[in-house]
């Protein structure tokens, strides 16, 4: 899953979980740090390339960033809404860092309707590989890839 955002989205999504004596720091160091990213790339290992978008992985801050931006930006109002968990058949949700376990109840059509309908409510663009995408439909949804996703 890649949660894309510009840097604004992602300062304007974690900073509420930032000490407000905090804050004024945050939000002048934290640009500074995404707008300097730079990735290296591993089958080219003299090229660099500036991160436009989102936060570099395997940067020392990224993670908490990401996990925070997922939260404040995807999660927050459904994983915290036990009525809406039940309205749409969701038995469990937990998350360690993008590591996503969801159990769904329901008939097959509703589960991918649900589970599409829920990620039309993040305030970010998600994105889906197509092998996960194939995935979810073959072995989640019961869907050949073709029908249905």
């Amino acid at each position: 899953m890649k949660i894309e955002g510009l840097h604004s989205d992602f300062i304007r999504h974690s900073v509420e979980f930032v000490d407000p004596k905090e804050r004024h720091f945050y939000k002048l160091v934290l640009p500074y740090l995404l707008e300097t990213q730079f990735i290296e790339v591993e089958n080219k290992p003299t090229r660099f390339w500036k991160t436009l978008k989102g936060s570099g992985m395997g940067l020392g801050f990224s993670g908490e960033l990401a996990d925070l931006t997922l939260y404040a930006s995807i999660e927050r109002g459904i994983v915290d809404n036990l009525e809406l968990l039940r309205q749409h058949f969701i038995h469990l949700h937990v998350r360690f860092k993008d590591d996503i376990l969801i159990i769904f109840g329901g008939a097959r059509v509703s589960r991918v309707n649900i589970f599409f309908n829920l990620l039309a409510l993040a305030k970010l663009r998600v994105e889906f590989g197509s092998w996960v995408r194939k995935f979810l439909c073959s072995q989640l949804f019961g869907f050949e890839h073709s029908e249905g996703c």
